[in-house]
């Protein structure tokens, strides 16, 4: 029973770690999942931002640069959209999330939310314009702030997720 144990606590000591990794992972599929609507009238959340913010906030050492930039790559080839828009976005919500991690770190939900709002927000915003640039037109901010309004709106029901996994993931590592 004892090399059962101990053969468990290995794994989950080695596989814990890619758990912020896998997750942005699934979150990029569920943004490209065929939801069946039609005419833009729904605007498909950028499920991928939350996992990014959450895991900048709380461990980004589990999620460096490099793997945020392979995973914006990895989202850009799902979506066939100009190679390194998304990459772009991720690290810039990466990078707006840490900048203000210290402040969101330990708040109240509200507050954290706001601060996933904002990072959503100028990383979005920011895909937005260099779209625009790529393109060589303006592009109408409309669905890019609908899509911000709609990826802030799901943060609240999948954070308690988040914060399970984040739990486990230190309490492996403690091991």
């Amino acid at each position: 029973m004892a090399a059962s144990s101990s053969t468990d606590f290995r794994l989950g000591r080695y596989t814990w770690p890619l758990v912020p990794t896998l997750t942005v992972a699934i979150a990029i599929l569920l943004t490209v999942l065929p939801y069946g609507f039609s005419r833009g009238i729904f605007t498909t959340p950028a499920f991928a931002l939350i996992p990014v913010f959450f895991w900048a906030t709380y461990k980004p050492d589990l999620l460096p640069i490099p793997i945020v930039f392979l995973l914006g790559l990895g989202q850009d080839l799902v979506t066939a959209g100009p190679v390194g828009l998304w990459a772009v976005v991720f690290l810039i919500t990466y990078s707006v999330t840490l900048w203000q991690s210290e402040q969101i770190e330990g708040q109240p939900f509200r507050v954290q939310w706001l601060g996933f709002a904002a990072a959503t927000a100028v990383g979005l915003v920011a895909g937005w314009f260099l779209a625009s640039v790529y393109f060589s037109e303006f592009l109408q901010p409309l669905p890019i702030l609908t899509q911000a309004v709609a990826t802030t709106l799901v943060f609240p029901l999948v954070a308690w997720l988040f914060i399970f996994l984040e739990r486990e993931v230190t309490a492996h590592q403690r091991h």
